[in-house]
């Protein structure tokens, strides 16, 4: 678990929600969802299955746009901005299911991940000029330094079809940070890691966290994401029921209802979804 968190700026949060909600139909799947999250804090967000997480994710994200509320990242309104444009902003994600370029490198798929820091005009591609020549020398260094950091630098210049899925969550977390990231969103990260990747990955988040960018954590092994959160979230059928430290969560009479429909306790690894 972290220090105490950084802030955004101007000593306010780096992500805030207000009143967030979204509707499909008749269905409301996120009902006047508020929270905060500070530069450099790792915050979990859980509830049982269909609680309205990955919704809320994909609000953030810029993959669906809220049916009312607010998103303000740094003070600024963000919600309703398509997901290419969250990510120039540096809101940056993983996936629940790998998501990587197939045919492409490490490497390769790293790099694409910088795609809004290497914009540059045509002329200067096809001329070839010493500008661009330097850009990409810096990026595929940069896309190898993000590889050694996540522990796939052997592998490089493999394609990606020869990773384990394991592997590919790592490579993930690299393209992600190669956006030069102010949030980052993990979606189920742990899933799929060998013993020694998950923790590997919990010292990546930690790294992550204190190079004060925000880390948004949605994760169903419990014990990974209790043991690194800051603080946590709980959802129930789309409304927060609870906020709070990790240690206060897991003794919440309403949090373990939601979870077990009793007062057994939340569950731990491998019990119920989150």
């Amino acid at each position: 678990m972290n220090n105490p968190p950084g802030t955004g700026s101007a000593g306010g949060p780096l992500l805030a929600v207000h009143e967030l909600t979204r509707r499909f139909g008749g269905l409301t799947a996120v009902a006047g969802l508020d929270f905060d999250l500070h530069a450099g804090e790792v915050l979990g967000l859980i509830g049982p299955n269909g609680a309205g997480k990955s919704t809320t994710f994909n609000m953030i994200a810029g993959t669906l746009a809220p049916s009312a509320g607010q998103i303000l990242l740094q003070g600024n309104s963000v919600g309703g901005l398509p997901a290419h444009a969250m990510a120039a902003r540096g809101v940056l994600r993983t996936f629940q299911h790998n998501c990587l370029f197939a045919g492409m490198s490490l490497r390769d798929n790293v790099m694409t991940g910088m795609h809004v820091g290497l914009a540059s005009n045509l002329l200067g591609v096809i001329g070839g000029i010493a500008r661009v020549r330097t850009a990409e020398t810096a990026a595929r260094a940069r896309a190898d330094e993000l590889l050694a950091f996540v522990g796939l630098a052997d592998a490089r210049e493999q394609d990606v079809a020869t990773l384990s899925f394991g592997q590919g969550r790592l490579l993930e977390t690299a393209r992600a940070l190669a956006g030069d990231p102010k949030l980052i969103l993990f979606d189920e990260p742990a899933a799929g890691l060998a013993p020694a990747e998950c923790e590997r990955l919990t010292d990546i988040i930690e790294q992550i966290a204190a190079r004060d960018i925000g880390v948004l954590l949605i994760e169903h092994d419990m014990r990974f994401l209790l043991g690194i959160a800051d603080r946590v979230v709980v959802l129930d059928h789309g409304e927060r029921i609870a906020i709070g430290l990790p240690e206060a969560i897991q003794r919440d009479p309403a949090v373990i209802k939601a979870y077990l429909g009793s007062t057994r306790g939340v569950p731990a690894a491998g019990g119920t979804h989150a």
